[in-house]
């Protein structure tokens, strides 16, 4: 994942300017690797236009949403009325490794891109 600059500055100033679900996401997808910033934790459609407005903001283009809740239609329908379109399903690295392996898992994520 490229860096994001902005961000950088707000966790090394500890400095909250974009909402906690973007900063905790991009710490943990720097963690893990993976290609694109990834919200793999609690994620839902009432972060919008909020989110949507953000993620231009940082440039953000592609992003992932691994987080398995319900309520996941409603988001992905309100991301999508935002300008977003859903196109496809990857896989991202989990969180934590294994205990055993050292390795990180891989579990499903809806893929999403700015039109």
């Amino acid at each position: 994942m490229n860096t994001i600059e902005t961000l950088e500055n707000q966790i090394a100033t500890r400095t909250e300017i974009n909402s906690p679900s973007v900063i905790w996401a991009y710490v943990v997808t720097k963690e893990t690797g993976n290609e694109h910033l990834d919200f793999g934790e609690y994620i839902s459609d009432t972060d919008m236009p909020g989110l949507t407005k953000e993620l231009d903001a940082l440039g953000v283009e592609t992003f992932t949403v691994s987080a398995g809740h319900t309520g996941m239609a409603a988001f992905l329908q309100g991301i999508c009325q935002q300008g977003w379109n859903l196109t496809g399903i990857t896989n991202v690295k989990e969180r934590f490794a294994d205990i055993l392996t050292g390795e990180r898992r891989e579990r499903p994520a809806f893929k999403l891109e700015r039109n």
